[in-house]
């Protein structure tokens, strides 16, 4: 009795299945499904035969190439033509019937439609009667290949390049400072920590070599299909995203609806690019930038020490310790613990940065080492920079008395170490020359209007 009753069932299962399949072939030919599948497989012998699906219109602008368009628009009006909801209402059983092996695959061969428009309709990605063919299979078909075509054109790989260099730069910890002020380009947190990211020479010039290159690279319009085939979602095609962060910014903003198609410009800032937050690129970056900083910082007992005395040259050791007075008294961490020490004269000027800090707790000394520059103000060379040398400064610390000596500071041009006269902007530099900028220096050192 069991077994008649399975066998019973089997048979009701195939004889509803046979009827279904028998109404989709009427319903089929009733909606022109020749003319669909021949559109659909005109289209996929075209993707496989072009070598590219874009071209550059006369505007400079990317776009679909326009056999392409229209091997897609040709499906999309034979669905609008013979499988519109009036003509197959979607309430109705032809419907249903249509769709019955769209939403309920079995795994097996059966007759249905191939059209990519009402498949999409049936699972739910498309709104009743519409042409949007980015949510339907056609969208898809080809998308990696597409996709690494765009790249290509947008030059991808060197938008890449550039900002793995300004990812250097921002290594090197130049532009940053944990005293935000006036002369930050935006600040960061990170823990409790803020950071200023400095408006530098150097990070203005990556800022407009970026813009630049978006302006003349990333032509193509952001509400278009090319736009939309670029952000495909990267987790399925398993594809990494374009590389310019402005495209990026626009792309989000466009997802957000903060920004929309009758708007002529977007707006950012630079502290949204996502070189930021990339493998947690600012976290560590900081995390870096304090350690090294902390590393440079002058034990606290030290910082107390008042400078007494410099040893200008081996003469004035044998009768005293020369010190120029604007620093004459000071505290040594008032003098040493500035990180970036800038300054600029009429004409042209020099300045420092505090590359490194090696403290010998053994003996008490500290040994300070600065890289300057010359920075020039005319017109016709106006922020263009030579480097004049570097200078070296050793300190001899006593805490117990408080008290802190400049014994030695060396002086090297950047021509090789030897002794050499340079003109550069009207201002010539040589060893002696650069020895008595030293005074200057650490006037500027201290000089905090000057920063």
């Amino acid at each position: 009795m069991k077994k008649i009753s399975i066998l019973g069932i089997f048979i009701l299962f195939c004889f509803i299945s046979c009827g279904k399949d028998s109404k989709i072939k009427e319903i089929l030919n009733e909606t022109h499904e020749d003319e669909i599948k021949e559109a659909v497989e005109s289209f996929d012998s075209l993707i496989h035969s072009i070598n590219n699906f874009f071209y550059v219109d006369e505007n400079g602008f990317i776009d679909y190439l326009p056999e392409y368009v229209d091997a897609v628009q040709k499906i999309g009006n034979l669905h609008k033509q013979y499988h519109n909801s009036e003509l197959l209402p979607r309430d109705s059983e032809k419907w249903e019937t249509l769709m019955y092996y769209v939403k309920n695959p079995d795994g097996k061969k059966h007759s249905g439609t191939v059209c990519p428009f009402c498949i999409a309709e049936a699972l739910g990605k498309l709104e009743k009667d519409k042409l949007y063919w980015k949510e339907t299979s056609l969208f898809e078909a080809s998308i990696v290949k597409r996709q690494e075509e765009l790249y290509s054109l947008l030059k991808d790989d060197e938008m890449i390049d550039l900002l793995s260099q300004f990812e250097d730069y921002l290594a090197t910890e130049k532009c940053f400072t944990d005293e935000p002020g006036k002369n930050c380009s935006f600040t960061v947190k990170v823990g409790n920590n803020e950071y200023g990211v400095l408006a530098t020479k150097e990070y203005n010039q990556f800022m407009n070599k970026i813009r630049s290159f978006h302006d003349e690279n990333c032509k193509y319009r952001l509400f278009s299909s090319v736009a939309n085939t670029l952000f495909f979602d990267s987790s399925l095609t398993r594809q990494k995203m374009i590389s310019c962060p402005i495209c990026r910014i626009a792309h989000k903003k466009i997802e957000e609806k903060s920004f929309k198609k009758e708007d002529e410009n977007f707006s950012y800032y630079t502290s949204d690019f996502y070189i930021w937050d990339k493998n947690e690129f600012a976290d560590r970056l900081f995390t870096e930038y304090i350690k090294k900083q902390e590393k440079m910082k002058l034990p606290a007992e030290w910082q107390e020490c008042k400078l007494l005395g410099f040893n200008y040259s081996a003469s004035a050791a044998m009768y005293g310790y020369y010190l120029p007075s604007p620093f004459k008294n000071k505290k040594a961490g008032v003098v040493f613990n500035k990180k970036n020490v800038l300054s600029k004269s009429k004409d042209a000027g020099t300045y420092g940065v505090l590359k490194d800090v090696n403290i010998y707790s053994s003996d008490y000394k500290a040994k300070f080492d600065y890289e300057c520059y010359v920075v020039s103000d005319r017109s016709d060379t106006y922020g263009q920079v030579k480097k004049m040398g570097d200078l070296s400064f050793t300190v001899k610390f006593s805490p117990s008395d408080k008290t802190a000596f400049i014994y030695s500071a060396t002086i090297k041009t950047e021509s090789s170490g030897k002794s050499q006269t340079f003109d550069y902007d009207g201002v010539i530099y040589d060893e002696e020359s650069m020895a008595n900028a030293v005074e200057g220096f650490l006037v500027w050192i201290i000089d905090t209007d000057k920063l």
